[in-house]
């Protein structure tokens, strides 16, 4: 929930977009880096980087690995 209303979007449409179902326009992808304080080229750069682990049957390790290193790196900030 907190992530749609950040992003000025429904529930129902944001899982729509986790899921797959639907693509997110550059104006949703600007909106997610806004929120995440990256660039829209890293959003889609892990985009590709994901699509390929998945293709090869590791996209949950992708994702496990990268939230690692998230938590690592706000740790450090910390």
């Amino acid at each position: 929930r907190e992530m749609s209303t950040l992003l000025g979007i429904s529930n129902s449409y944001l899982s729509e977009i986790e899921h797959g179902k639907k693509q997110p326009s550059i104006d949703m992808l600007a909106k997610y880096s806004d929120v995440f304080g990256i660039r829209v080229s890293s959003l889609l750069r892990f985009s590709e980087s994901y699509e390929g682990a998945e293709k090869r049957g590791a996209g949950q390790e992708f994702i496990t690995t990268l939230m690692s290193r998230l938590i690592d790196l706000y740790s450090e900030d910390a």
